[in-house]
């Protein structure tokens, strides 16, 4: 998915019997010193999250954020 607009949030309500989520992403074109946040909730708790600062070159990726539900 590719957002026009920033801020920018993508909700998945993820099916029983799933054990793991992930996520990737990134963002191209941005503002060197600017930050993106990837967050997993499980239950409306924050459970993992990771941030990226971007870099000279307008590039931040967060990749392997991952979760094991118990």
């Amino acid at each position: 998915e590719i957002p026009t607009d920033l801020p920018w949030s993508k909700e998945i309500v993820l099916q029983n019997g799933l054990f793991q989520v992930g996520i990737n992403a990134g963002v191209f074109g941005a503002t060197p010193g600017k930050t993106i946040t990837a967050k997993i909730f499980v239950g409306g708790v924050e459970k993992k999250s990771e941030t990226a600062t971007v870099q000279s070159n307008g590039m931040a990726i967060i990749a392997g954020l991952s979760y094991t539900l118990k």
